[in-house]
């Protein structure tokens, strides 16, 4: 570390410490992920820590000397190093993104070595995507139907958690679950409410009936028998180019639609599920993803909207649950939102 901060010695040659010094931290993190063994919490942190001092390394070294070679080898292998950690942590919208930092890292090599192919030793991120079944999970989700299989939804969707607050009451039927209020929420949202402007984020403010509270990363609400949710997900630094923060709305929505078909699903065995994708806009610069979504039974049917919005910084789902993408309600929360 002193070598590498010695403004006396040429960058290059500084540079080559730091390279030395990341060139330690992958190995480090590598004899854990590549092990045969069962990575306990304990193990994931350490390598986690690892692949998180490599790249300040790195990205030291590449400061000092944009064209090295071995500081680009070093900080593509790391991203695959952050890939598989988020894998075993089951953050898979992150491992795609990794996975896709990780394959514009290894063009860059290329560029940079006259065009030379210098990745022959890796797979390209298409056939990472598809080795390890992620294909599914970052296309475009276009259309759903389900029919009380929970097994079939499983398999449909995504299998990955996805760090949102559900908030139901233990005690109602699947049936009563949809969305994210509580019963008694649900009951509050008969009454219709005055609306007010709500900075959810610091990046994102939208109209919401005055009754919007939070709970954890989640804001609800509910006016005229229509029920609104707002749920923030950190967008890390990995996740900002364009392709990456599709990929990652792909997968926010069917987590999201995951959740919300297996409750209803639960209900009953006559209950069914549909999902359409209406459309991609632009708002303030930031993409969004529209859909509609209908949930039936043999007594009660009930339409709703997805949206999945970008931020500089948040990945916003807003669902409203009660509502089609013609009426007032929708119209009114899509002209209010503001985003950076």
């Amino acid at each position: 570390m002193r070598r590498g901060a010695d403004s006396n010695r040429a960058p290059s040659e500084r540079a080559e410490v730091f390279v030395l010094l990341a060139s330690k931290s992958w190995e480090c993190s590598f004899k854990i992920t590549s092990s045969a063994e069962t990575k306990d919490a304990t193990a994931i942190a350490k390598a986690k820590a690892c692949v998180t001092d490599g790249f300040g390394f790195s990205n030291q070294a590449l400061t000092l000397d944009p064209e090295s070679e071995s500081a680009w080898a070093y900080k593509t292998n790391l991203l695959l190093e952050a890939s598989k950690i988020a894998g075993l942590e089951g953050r898979a919208s992150e491992k795609v993104s990794y996975l896709t930092q990780y394959d514009e890292a290894l063009k860059r090599r290329s560029g940079g070595n006259n065009g030379a192919a210098s990745s022959a030793d890796h797979f390209t991120i298409t056939e990472i995507i598809k080795e390890l079944g992620l294909v599914k999970e970052e296309e475009d989700l276009l259309e759903f139907k389900a029919a009380n299989s929970l097994d079939e939804v499983a398999s449909d969707l995504l299998p990955y958690p996805l760090e949102v607050t559900l908030v139901s009451d233990p005690t109602n039927s699947g049936s009563d679950r949809v969305g994210t209020l509580s019963s008694k929420s649900a009951a509050l949202a008969q009454q219709k409410r005055d609306w007010k402007t709500l900075t959810v984020a610091e990046d994102l403010s939208l109209d919401l009936p005055d009754n919007a509270s939070k709970t954890g990363n989640s804001y609800h609400a509910g006016s005229d028998g229509v029920v609104y949710s707002v749920v923030s997900t950190d967008r890390n630094p990995f996740q900002a180019g364009p392709t990456v923060g599709d990929g990652t709305m792909n997968v926010i929505a069917r987590t999201y639609i995951g959740f919300i078909s297996r409750a209803w699903l639960e209900g009953g065995y006559g209950n069914t599920f549909e999902l359409k994708f209406l459309r991609k806009e632009i708002s303030k610069g930031q993409p969004r993803k529209v859909y509609s979504y209908s949930v039936r039974s043999c007594s009660k049917s009930k339409e709703g909207v997805l949206l999945v919005q970008t931020s500089q910084s948040h990945f916003h789902t807003i669902d409203i649950s009660g509502a089609t993408d013609s009426s007032a309600s929708v119209q009114r929360l899509l002209s209010s939102i503001k985003v950076k």
